[in-house]
């Protein structure tokens, strides 16, 4: 799914982007353990990233065989073998958002390939600059 359907405001209607940080790439917001990525997507696109939306992981694994994307945002606190699998499926950045973690499982998402962990809570402008941040360091 496109978030762009759910934003009451385009990119356009925001004004341009400075030219150093015009956004690249797709970013894949992949919502997992119940984990609704849809308010920071529509923030992205409306920074004018281009965004796409799934739920879990095999719809994830299958939109990888037809996506290419430059960042993966995965939500919620998955197992770590959901982790592993996107790893496998997907060179991309891989940043995870767990909205309750502790060091134990921060600990396990880096073991299992997260390139990134953020826990706790994270405004949709917050996200927007890690990830601005991110890209514009080539992740």
């Amino acid at each position: 799914m496109f978030f762009q359907r759910l934003c009451p405001r385009s990119a356009s209607q925001l004004g341009a982007q400075p030219a150093a940080l015009a956004p690249t790439g797709l970013i894949l917001i992949v919502e997992a353990d119940k984990w609704n990525g849809k308010a920071l997507g529509c923030s992205l696109e409306q920074a004018g990233y281009s965004v796409q939306a799934t739920q879990g992981e095999t719809a994830a694994l299958e939109l990888l065989k037809r996506e290419s994307p430059t960042l993966l945002v995965v939500g919620g606190a998955p197992d770590p073998a959901f982790y592993r699998s996107l790893r496998r499926a997907s060179s991309a950045f891989i940043l995870a958002l767990i909205p309750q973690g502790n060091e134990e499982q921060v600990l396990a998402a880096f073991a299992a390939g997260v390139d990134q962990c953020q826990t706790g809570y994270l405004s949709n402008a917050e996200g927007v600059a890690r990830i601005r941040a991110l890209l514009r360091r080539g992740a």
